[in-house]
């Protein structure tokens, strides 16, 4: 399971183990009751929740067995008079699994449900601002990034300040849903933009998540209840992070490369742990340079290895223990490296590029032929989808050897039932010999010697070849006819009717 939660008290769920993040943003409606001498403004509030539906734990608040949902209002300048408003059930909807790279597959043990809490409140016009809040605990107890995530809950929280309230401004919200999961090894790309009404300016950066609700479940709604009620007022204190390595600009570590760009909130990255991590994404609104709201998002992401759909693979003659390709070509200074990456059809560019002798030498086959100078051993690589998230490289080393010429000559007489001395003559290029292979031709066994001699038992034409391989894999062949014609070891000549006889 990729997230686990915590103990339950009693027969009731106190512990909501499952939340791992929510924010809040405002609309304004206009004037109560549509009068601009009222004073007042009509706002509708937006509280979203996250939740691992997976691991043990309540559902969201204000459902069947569970507390009901509260928010606390509060004025900057009267935070000991907190008016607490109830919440209906919310709308859940599922959300799909988003890695921010299109090339791996997220494991299907991931789950996570948004709930969305509205409240519609009218709120005098005040030269200060109003501080709406939800408070829960916890977090999950297996958070890699934060001390003790057993005992930290969360705030979220949103200020209407007085400009915002005298403009009937609208906060920006998130458009896209946060990731699900990230894939260790993989780089991503997020768009963690927002979309503004009135076209204010928006900037982004990293920020600290925000700790709220305590671990009392026999009082759950005191001040150190698990959901207090009401919920306290600011300022609220930040999470305590695990430090070092973790930070709130480095939530995943420093060798993840996380950052959030501060003009178009394009989150990227390339997380190298395993494990769950808090991370806290601020949204600043800003108007004639002024700033008007804030909107917090708290989120949970939970790191976890990811199968990938594009893999750089060829056909090789070895695999070295640190994934590189050993291709290798015995004479033939032409290679044609065959390419069987995967998926094909998620890779647009591809190339192979080698170093040679100071020089580039490439191909943008699929299947890359390169020709080589001479023999040698030469690095390279294959290249899928260079600079995209797509990408992935294959080390390469080609290694050309010098070609195995067989070759052998024969010494003894034909007319003879005398054995032939077989002399290997054979060219490795200085490749050290594994193993010879003589056949004969006439059935016999073959026999393995340098320099054999043989008897043949009866006369005939024999094909004679020779095998050879060497140490690093190379093989050479050859062969050559023999005739063998012995005459007989006597020859006696009789007279009889004028014939000549042989006799034997």
């Amino acid at each position: 399971m990729l997230f686990s939660g915590l103990l339950l008290l009693g027969a009731k769920p106190l512990y909501a183990a499952h939340i791992i993040g929510g924010e809040i943003t405002y609309k304004c409606l206009g004037f109560t009751r549509n009068d601009p001498n009222s004073n007042s403004r009509r706002y509708l509030f937006t509280l979203k929740i996250y939740r691992d539906c997976l691991a043990p734990g309540s559902n969201f608040d204000s459902t069947p067995g569970n507390f009901p949902a509260s928010v606390t209002l509060y004025r900057s300048s009267q935070t000991n008079r907190p008016m607490v408003h109830y919440l209906p059930a919310p709308k859940v909807t599922k959300i799909q699994p988003d890695p921010g790279n299109a090339c791996v597959d997220v494991p299907q043990n991931v789950c996570v449900e948004q709930g969305v809490f509205e409240l519609e409140l009218d709120l005098p016009i005040i030269p200060e601002s109003y501080i709406l809040s939800y408070q829960r605990c916890c977090r999950n107890n297996t958070i890699t990034n934060i001390v003790n995530p057993e005992r930290s809950g969360a705030t979220y929280t949103i200020e209407l300040t007085a400009e915002a309230q005298s403009s009937c401004n609208n906060s920006p919200v998130f458009r896209f849903f946060p990731p699900i999961a990230l894939c260790v090894g993989a780089p991503f790309t997020i768009d963690h933009s927002g979309a503004d009404t009135e076209g204010d300016s928006l900037v982004y950066e990293l920020c600290p998540s925000l700790l709220g609700g305590g671990e009392n479940g026999l009082l759950p709604h005191s001040a150190n209840g698990v959901a207090p009620d009401p919920d306290l007022p600011p300022p609220y204190a930040p999470v305590t992070y695990q430090a070092p390595p973790f930070s709130s600009s480095q939530p995943l570590g420093p060798t993840a490369a996380f950052r959030v760009d501060p003009a178009t909130g394009i989150m990227t990255g390339a997380p190298q742990q395993l494990g769950q991590f808090v991370v806290g994404v601020c949204m600043s609104e800003y108007r004639n340079g002024r700033l008007l709201s804030r909107v917090i998002r708290d989120f949970q992401f939970n790191l976890t290895r990811c199968e990938r759909n594009v893999v750089a693979d060829i056909q090789e003659d070895s695999l070295r223990a640190n994934g590189q390709f050993l291709v290798q070509s015995c004479g033939a200074t032409t290679v044609t490296l065959i390419n069987q990456s995967v998926k094909r059809e998620l890779i647009q560019d591809f190339r192979w590029e080698f170093d040679v002798q100071g020089a580039k030498l490439t191909s943008t086959q699929w299947d890359g032929m390169l020709a080589f100078p001479a023999p040698g051993v030469y690095a390279g690589r294959l290249l899928l989808n260079p600079g995209t998230l797509c990408a992935d490289t294959a080390d390469v080393e080609v290694r050309i050897l010098p070609p195995v010429t067989a070759d052998f000559t024969i010494a003894g007489d034909t007319c003879s039932a005398q054995p032939f001395q077989f002399v290997n003559r054979t060219d490795t290029g200085g490749q050290p010999v594994k193993s010879y292979s003589w056949n004969f031709g006439d059935g016999s066994p073959q026999v393995s010697a340098s320099d054999p001699s043989y008897q043949y038992a009866k006369a005939g034409t024999w094909t004679v070849k020779l095998n050879v391989s060497t140490a690093d894999g190379c093989t050479g062949q050859t062969e050559k006819p023999l005739n063998v014609y012995p005459l007989p070891a006597s020859l006696s000549i009789q007279a009889k009717s004028g014939v000549w006889i042989p006799r034997r």
